[in-house]
């Protein structure tokens, strides 16, 4: 079953990492579900770099998980997962928040938040990872009744 997705379109004057922070912060405290980001490898150094130093006052636990199996092997500690492996969406039934240029075609998330930036590109595959879903949801739309958000911030 296709989740509840919902798009944030960031304006050239938010920050991408910092933004994913505070979207982060604000899916554990609004649900009990674990959360995973899947980001490419780069970004996910910088990204656990910033959820240990987030806040002044505070960071976010997480973990950095890169292959199925130690999805099953490992023992969770944290509620957010940080992953590069777009593998392990597959079974996961937390919230899923996709920093990746390619849509999520099987996801067992509840929520999927897909995070756009402003360069070109980013803008581009937004586009594209838009009209997958819209398809996506089309075809399942006797059985499913999800839809798909747009924030524009």
């Amino acid at each position: 079953m296709t989740p509840h997705i919902s798009f944030y379109i960031l304006s050239p004057q938010k920050q991408l990492i910092a933004f994913v922070c505070q979207l982060i912060a604000t899916a554990l405290n609004k649900s009990q579900a674990a959360v995973m980001v899947v980001a490419a490898a780069n970004q996910l150094r910088t990204l656990d770099e910033q959820l240990w130093s987030f806040c002044d006052t505070a960071f976010i636990p997480h973990q950095i998980i890169l292959e199925s199996a130690a999805l099953t092997r490992q023992t969770i500690l944290a509620r957010v997962i940080l992953t590069d492996n777009v593998a392990l969406v597959g079974d996961f039934n937390g919230v899923v928040i996709n920093l990746t240029a390619t849509p999520l075609g099987s996801c067992g998330a509840s929520r999927l938040l897909e995070v756009v930036g402003s360069e070109p590109e980013q803008v581009a595959s937004g586009r594209e990872k838009y009209r997958y879903y819209q398809r996506e949801l089309a075809q399942q739309s006797a059985v499913n009744n999800s839809e798909i958000s747009v924030f524009r911030l």
